[in-house]
């Protein structure tokens, strides 16, 4: 069921994705997952409760037309679950993006850690120095 889960998922946010800017795909629906689904009762697991708030107020409708497109049966109710609310072993496959600044900031932050004074101008009024 776990791969049917994510399959259904998969399909349904390429969906979305369609109708929906690019910015608010990425913004709402990066990291959500169907937790389960059950008597009718689709549960999307969700990061945070604004994101909860937010798809529940905005893309409710569009959500469950989507993913009722690849059940058998209809969804009487769609519910969310704060990824807190969860336990970590139901967290599984989350992969952390890192990203990398290869700027070099040493002429920001000294190794004394105490602010470099990068005055290029001496010459500049004081009001507007900052």
């Amino acid at each position: 069921m776990e791969k049917d889960r994510k399959k259904i998922w998969s399909i349904a946010l390429g969906e979305l994705e369609v109708v929906i800017s690019k910015a608010n795909f990425q913004t709402w629906f990066s990291g959500t997952f169907i937790f389960e689904f059950k008597n009718g009762i689709l549960t999307v697991g969700v990061r945070s409760i604004f994101i909860e708030d937010y798809l529940k107020k905005h893309y409710i409708k569009d959500i469950k037309s989507a993913v009722e497109k690849q059940l058998s049966e209809p969804i009487k109710e769609i519910k969310f679950k704060v990824a807190s609310e969860l336990g970590k072993d139901q967290i599984k496959d989350r992969k952390t993006k890192v990203i990398h600044n290869p700027v070099d900031n040493s002429d920001t932050f000294s190794h004394s850690g105490q602010p470099v004074d990068n005055s290029q101008n001496k010459d500049l009024k004081i009001s507007y120095a900052f």
